[in-house]
């Protein structure tokens, strides 16, 4: 990755407050750009296809479909996109 390029990143977390931490921080670097977020799995999986950022961060635990769940449809979606799991637990 060339060193002025910024990093895409979408956001998928059921609550609001997480993805806005996470937009305001990762933003504040100026190297990442958080280009989409959403709040299921599935939505979630559908923004990143269409997107296609280099880095999915992922909520495990979200009702219907887990964060674990959206991995293989992710990569299906979007092979060069990067997963990073995150949880509270």
């Amino acid at each position: 990755m060339e060193d002025n390029k910024q990093t895409t990143i979408v956001l998928i977390d059921d609550q609001a407050i997480v993805r806005a931490a996470f937009k305001s921080l990762l933003n504040g670097f100026g190297r990442f750009k958080v280009i989409g977020d959403a709040g299921d799995a599935r939505k979630g999986v559908e923004l990143v296809t269409q997107l296609r950022p280099d880095v999915a961060v992922v909520d495990i635990t979200m009702a219907g479909m887990s964060g674990l769940d959206a991995i293989a449809p992710i990569k299906r979606g979007s092979p060069r996109t990067k997963v990073l799991m995150a949880s509270q637990h």
